[in-house]
């Protein structure tokens, strides 16, 4: 929350250019306008200490208490993620059983998305249109908006069991 409420031009400081093929890493801002919900994120990659020295960003997150929490925060919670991702891998191996491998071969283009819907006015009843998620997986950390739902095997859309201090993970269309 601290990182969001940064000024936008500090925040754009961390927009980089693709990198490999691996697109949008760092923050990036979407407008409606543009076809797309109101949103702000950051990608974190292993790759985002390598991308603060290239464009010689550190002074930045040193000098700033909020940046250097916020990429500390991203260091610790892509670990712990990251390890859970595999060991969810591993289980969905019994019935895909390429997907360890995969997984295992692409470990360090895992992404770590921060995530922030930024409405247009503060009555807007819905911050995202219906979608579904690119990712592999989403771990869905906290809710600020009600409305997160989730289409369960009867094709019926259902409220996201949600609480303070808990996570709901579900797939996305890679793993589809």
């Amino acid at each position: 929350r601290a990182f969001c409420a940064l000024p936008l031009s500090v925040k754009e400081r961390f927009v980089y250019p693709e990198h490999e093929g691996v697109w949008d890493l760092g923050y990036k801002l979407r407008k409606r306008s543009l076809g797309r919900e109101d949103k702000e994120y950051f990608h974190y990659t292993p790759k985002n200490r390598e991308f603060l020295s290239h464009y010689k960003l550190e002074g930045l997150i040193q000098g700033n208490q909020t940046i250097s929490d916020f990429f500390l925060f991203g260091e610790k919670l892509y670990a712990a993620i990251r390890d859970i991702v595999f060991e969810v891998g591993q289980d969905f191996g019994r019935f895909l059983p390429s997907l360890p491998a995969e997984l295992e071969k692409g470990k360090d283009l895992l992404t770590l998305r921060f995530l922030h819907y930024t409405p247009e006015r503060a009555d807007d009843e819905s911050l995202a249109d219906a979608h579904f998620d690119r990712s592999g997986f989403t771990l869905h950390l906290f809710e600020s908006h009600p409305g997160l739902q989730l289409l369960d095997w009867n094709m019926e859309w259902k409220d996201a069991p949600i609480r303070e201090g808990n996570t709901v993970m579900f797939t996305g269309y890679q793993l589809e």
